[in-house]
């Protein structure tokens, strides 16, 4: 198939509706079926959340535009930009821009026609207004590995990568009310996920996600390990 139609076809089909935890966090969250290959690829996310932080509870929804260009066979490029509309429990309703994300990937594996493994390194730019809860306010950097393998129409997919946050933590110190609740995290995370996914046409399927966080070293607000279960459709 062309890469002009794959392009549209990505637009069309990758509009997903999910339910996750307000955990998660981009720069190594990428849970979409085909995320471990390296392709050229338009879409849109959708994802609606709560939260309920020390102080602060609400809901928000939020739209990711993003979209993926392959530099060659193997490496990959990829940029992701979100917009929040939020409800606060105070009647606040804050909009906007959140954290950009960037990243590179690699495909660096391939055992068989139905499995493959790539690498990459994503980071996120302090884009989101933090004094309105959509930002940190910092830069991020996630090292990961991906893997995928196909049986059928059964898809098994899956991340795990560490994210590092650069500079000061907004969580180290700071009241409730100036956390990201879009996306909190501790400033240095160990990130994973397990899918599952049906083929309903090339493009298009439905997808099961099971995943989790864990902070690293010793945050207030961050002890132990916090889930998340994603429904996906697109």
């Amino acid at each position: 198939m062309k890469k002009s139609n794959l392009l549209v076809l990505g637009g069309l089909f990758g509009v997903a509706m999910s339910s996750a935890s307000a955990w998660a966090h981009s720069p190594v969250a990428e849970t979409s079926p085909r995320h471990v290959e390296v392709e050229d690829s338009i879409g849109v996310d959708v994802d609606s959340a709560g939260f309920r932080l020390p102080g602060l509870e609400g809901h928000f929804l939020s739209t990711a535009f993003r979209g993926s260009y392959s530099v060659s066979e193997t490496v990959g490029l990829a940029i992701r930009l979100p917009l929040y509309q939020a409800w606060i429990q105070d009647n606040e309703r804050p909009f906007g821009l959140g954290d950009v994300d960037l990243s590179v990937k690699a495909r660096v594996f391939e055992p068989s026609e139905s499995s493959l493994i790539s690498v990459g390194l994503g980071s996120e730019l302090p884009t989101g207004k933090q004094d309105q809860g959509l930002g940190s306010g910092h830069f991020e950097l996630g090292p990961f590995v991906s893997g995928m393998r196909t049986s059928g129409k059964m898809m098994f997919h899956g991340t795990v990568g560490t994210l590092f946050s650069l500079g000061g933590h907004q969580h180290e110190g700071e009241s409730a009310e100036t956390l990201n609740f879009v996306a909190p995290h501790a400033s240095k995370e160990l990130q994973y996920h397990l899918g599952m996914a049906y083929s309903i046409t090339p493009r298009t399927f439905a997808n099961v996600v099971l995943g989790g966080y864990t902070a690293l070293g010793s945050e207030q607000n961050f002890h132990g390990t916090s889930g998340y279960l994603s429904t996906q459709w697109g």
